[in-house]
């Protein structure tokens, strides 16, 4: 498992595009430091992968996903790049951005993410 703990993490959605971001710049208008984008589109139907974007390059491009596990501290998911990995996320938010942070991981991971209390 590889471990990645960041300062912020944050959901959006665009239309049909989801994306959630972590990163540690306290700079909001732009990141320049560590960060990692997880994103997912429905509008064009694709291969149901999720793009990962990352200043680290172990997570950048376009992977397969098997399952994810929520809650207020952590996202982990396990993800298809050369062989099957885990990856967990690391984070602090209010509840009110866990609140959204959890409603597009819900939509962005289907049936593949489990909640853990």
């Amino acid at each position: 498992m590889i471990e990645k703990i960041f300062k912020h993490a944050s959901a959006s959605e665009a239309g049909d595009y989801y994306q959630v971001s972590f990163d540690d710049d306290d700079d909001t208008e732009g990141i320049n430091g560590r960060y990692l984008l997880i994103q997912r589109q429905f509008e064009f139907a694709d291969d149901d992968s999720y793009y990962f974007e990352s200043d680290d390059r172990r997570f950048c491009g376009h992977v397969k996903v098997r399952a994810a596990a929520l809650n207020s501290e952590f996202l982990s998911i396990d993800f298809l790049a050369d062989e099957w990995t885990t990856l967990r996320i690391r984070y602090a938010v209010s509840q009110d951005d866990f609140d959204k942070l959890e409603r597009i991981v819900r939509i962005m991971f289907e049936d593949k993410v489990f909640p853990l209390d």
